[in-house]
């Protein structure tokens, strides 16, 4: 199987001035793209250890697996939830939830904030 990198679900420029067309194409295109060849990279190593009976680099092949495979699922989320329209606090169920799991979206914000600082953006 081969995994490829989705087009954008708005254009380059379309989260200025927030994130600029340049910013925002490079991390997409670039970056993000560096995750899904790593990905269909790793699994051809997989592949060829398999065909060959040779695993000396499968546990390497496997931690490549994981680690751009996790790189691209979040990408895409990250993409999905991106919105010029957007900022603005949640409403129905997702703030209920939030309320009930945090108290407040305020201090979902806070803790969400501190767990993104401490991994490179990613609070997931």
């Amino acid at each position: 199987m081969s995994y490829e990198l989705d087009p954008l679900p708005y254009d380059y420029d379309a989260l200025e001035p927030h994130i600029s067309e340049q910013v925002l194409e490079w991390h997409h295109d670039t970056h993000h793209q560096g995750y899904v060849n790593g990905w269909n990279a790793a699994e051809e190593t997989l592949e060829a250890n398999r065909e060959e009976s040779d695993f000396s680099s499968s546990a390497g092949a496997i931690r490549n697996v994981t680690h751009n495979s996790s790189g691209h699922i979040l990408h895409d989320l990250f993409w999905q939830n991106m919105s010029a329209e957007g900022g603005d606090e949640p409403e129905g169920a997702l703030a209920d939830r939030i309320a009930e799991d945090f108290g407040s979206y305020e201090a979902w914000k806070g803790e969400f904030e501190a767990a993104a600082s401490g991994a490179s953006g990613w609070a997931l």
